[in-house]
């Protein structure tokens, strides 16, 4: 996984801050984004390289 296993837990990452008031689906919607961005970061190299993305956009060098 990614470099911040170590360093936050999964709790302290799909926990609201501590101002906010969670509401109903929050925990399961934040679990579900998480869960998928460590997935894709995990498949990098299923990825579009950025220079390939800049110049779809017309970015080019």
């Amino acid at each position: 996984m990614s470099e911040t296993d170590d360093k936050l837990t999964f709790k302290v990452l799909i926990d609201p801050a501590r101002d906010q008031e969670p509401d109903a689906g929050y925990r399961a919607w934040k679990e579900r984004k998480i869960r998928a961005a460590l997935k894709q970061a995990d498949q990098g190299g299923q990825m579009i390289p950025a220079d390939k993305v800049w110049a779809s956009f017309g970015f080019e060098d």
